[in-house]
């Protein structure tokens, strides 16, 4: 059993959640597409231990974004898949709500879809931008440019940060609120300094200015003005 999605023979999927009967369900969607699917069953001590059972070249992974509740997973989906990523490896997660932790990393997260809407069209759709942005090739929603980037609010949370923040090229009326890892953020504390002073401060990232919703922005790449 495999498939060939824009030119890779996919011939299995590797199906990840820690709830037996959600396995079941990302199973039976595996067999509608006419492909081996392959139930990761046992707990994911660590990032390399999964993918070293994972054939890069003919695998694909069908990933639960809230793992790390249990005992099955120190990690939640977006980890995995953002490995998945730098590995080449077409994937798909599926949640049931919108995880605000994973903004940071939407980047590399091509497709993402709530629970409901996990099915044939749209495992396939999410491998094929995968496979097509491994090879440099970008949808308009996804191509990222750099650009402006407005910062009218910070707030320190552990490891990371909320940003309140405005892209002028993507809205220049409407604010986003999305959370960064504190090292993405050159120069943080000349950041903080300018927004105490002028209640602003001005840097570029690459975005994904053709974005539709909120929701699919990602940042990457911040360099100060």
């Amino acid at each position: 059993m495999s498939r060939v999605i824009c030119g890779r023979e996919i011939r299995r999927i590797h199906v990840i959640d820690d709830d037996p009967r959600v396995r079941e369900s990302y199973l039976e969607t595996v067999t509608d597409m006419g492909i081996a699917g392959v139930a990761v069953t046992d707990p994911i001590p660590d990032v390399d231990s999964l993918f070293s059972k994972i054939d890069f070249a003919n695998d694909g992974i069908i990933l639960d974004y809230q793992l790390n509740s249990t005992k099955y997973s120190r990690y939640n989906g977006d980890i995995y898949g953002m490995a998945a990523y730098e590995r080449n490896i077409p994937f798909i997660i599926s949640s049931h709500f919108q995880p605000l932790s994973m903004e940071g990393r939407r980047r590399f997260i091509p497709k993402a879809v709530h629970i409901d809407h996990l099915e044939p069209d749209s495992v396939t759709e999410a491998f094929e931008l995968c496979i097509q942005e491994y090879v440099g090739k970008f949808t308009i929603h996804r191509c990222p440019v750099r650009t402006l980037v407005r910062i009218e609010g910070l707030e320190r949370n552990g490891q990371s940060c909320q940003l309140n923040v405005v892209v002028p090229n993507w809205d220049p009326h409407s604010g986003v609120q999305i959370r960064v890892d504190l090292d993405s953020i050159p120069n943080l504390d000349q950041l903080e300094k300018s927004l105490h002073e002028t209640g602003e401060a001005r840097l570029t990232a690459e975005v994904n200015t053709g974005a539709q919703e909120r929701s699919d922005l990602f940042f990457v790449n911040w360099k100060l003005l």
